[in-house]
């Protein structure tokens, strides 16, 4: 109010009319540039709070964005640590298959002499033996005689006989008459029977029955085609229940599929 009285007081005191209209007029222009002022500083300050909001709203989006790099970087260096952990696991998995493999070859040779020395100057079959041999149980074959190549390491190795996926506990039955020439722990081929049929046809076959759960049958045992020599199981070098057949001629691994009927 003291404001305006002192203006009041500048016009009053004008010397004549035309004084007083010309101090109106610039009082007029005084009052209209400081409304204008007033009215910029007002717009510039909502103008500068509403960068202030966008500043702030940027800053946490900065900082939202860093934790989730850094989010990144910690999963990113678990997952590096994970694959150095599963190839160190997968390395260590191989020598351990190749380990197996290895003693399952030699093993397969400790067999061929076995059975060499075992039906050294045996002539003829074995009584009850007819060279022709039926399936040593009722299940697929999960893996064949011959080179097979391993699905994850790449590596060749020789399978000796035939693998048949089957329960534990299903009954094994012998492929044809013969002598039991073994029946025990044979290594890496756990629970095993082997079964000489004899010569036939200028050759000894003999008939190899591995990883089993059990054993029916004795040493020096004769047996007759389709007579029970034990179960299945997954005794020795074996990742799961099956039955490792094997056909033998002279010792050596050959194709049952040649003999199987």
């Amino acid at each position: 109010m003291g404001e305006h009285l002192g203006m009041l007081d500048v016009l009053l005191d004008a010397a004549n009319i035309s004084t007083f209209m010309d101090r109106l007029y610039y009082q007029r222009r005084i009052y209209e540039q400081d409304k204008q002022l007033v009215k910029a500083y007002f717009a510039r300050t909502k103008e500068l709070q509403s960068k202030k909001e966008q500043l702030a709203w940027q800053k946490e989006r900065l900082n939202s964005n860093i934790r989730a790099i850094q989010g990144y970087q910690k999963q990113l260096k678990e997952s590096v640590l994970l694959d150095k952990l599963l190839v160190d696991k997968l390395k260590s998995s191989q020598r351990a298959y190749e380990a197996a493999e290895a003693q399952l070859q030699q093993e397969s040779y400790r067999i061929q002499l076995q059975i060499q020395r075992s039906t050294k100057g045996i002539q003829g079959p074995v009584a009850g033996s007819t060279g022709q041999f039926m399936m040593p149980v009722n299940g697929p074959m999960t893996s064949n005689f011959g080179y097979r190549v391993h699905p994850v390491y790449r590596s060749r190795r020789f399978h000796s006989g035939q693998d048949f996926g089957v329960r534990r506990g299903t009954p094994i039955k012998a492929a044809d008459g013969g002598t039991v020439i073994h029946a025990g722990w044979q290594g890496g081929y756990g629970k095993t029977v082997i079964i000489n049929h004899g010569n036939i046809h200028g050759a000894n076959l003999t008939t190899l029955y591995a990883h089993m759960s059990s054993i029916s049958v004795h040493q020096g045992q004769s047996v007759s085609r389709g007579q029970i020599v034990g179960l299945v199981g997954s005794t020795g070098l074996s990742t799961g229940p099956h039955l490792h057949f094997e056909v033998r001629q002279n010792g050596k691994p050959v194709n049952p599929r040649n003999y199987l009927r």
